[in-house]
């Protein structure tokens, strides 16, 4: 098996493919290494060469570290948005025991409002009985007094 490279019709590569020792090459190929590190390899002169010029490489070269240093400034921007998701964190932690707080006051509060109507229900029964028992004695004097006027 023998390695050979395709170029399209201006000699810029196109793809690599293995044949046969014994086929014969295709037009538009060739078994001439490709040395690596091209940028836009090119068959000229029965030769791979770069088919950029050192400006359009030069050129490649600008727009990589453009790309790359705004892949840092993404980066630290989102680490920096990590840092504010933390310092979000806290503070809807501390809203969440803030809300807590505040709910047990609330409880707090329910449960003394019922303990002083458990106090109001207790001197309403207390001045029931204490009604009933006034008007038991009127019943009483009222049964002397229906005994005396009898004598």
């Amino acid at each position: 098996m023998k390695k050979i490279h395709f170029y399209d019709e201006s000699n810029v590569y196109i793809k690599t493919e293995y044949i046969h020792d014994d086929e014969q090459i295709p037009d538009g190929a060739t078994a001439r290494d490709m040395p690596e590190g091209l940028f836009k390899p090119t068959f000229e002169n029965g030769r791979w060469v770069d088919g950029l010029s050192p400006e359009e490489i030069n050129a490649l070269y600008e727009q990589n570290n453009n790309a790359n240093k705004e892949e840092t400034s993404i980066e630290n921007r989102l680490n920096g948005l990590s840092l504010n998701d933390d310092e979000l964190g806290q503070s809807n932690t501390d809203s969440e025991v803030e809300l807590i707080t505040q709910k047990q006051k609330v409880t707090d509060l329910e449960i003394s409002n019922m303990n002083q109507g458990q106090q109001a229900t207790d001197l309403e029964i207390l001045s029931m009985s204490q009604g009933q028992l006034i008007t038991d004695l009127e019943i009483e004097i009222t049964e002397l007094k229906g005994m005396i006027n009898n004598v």
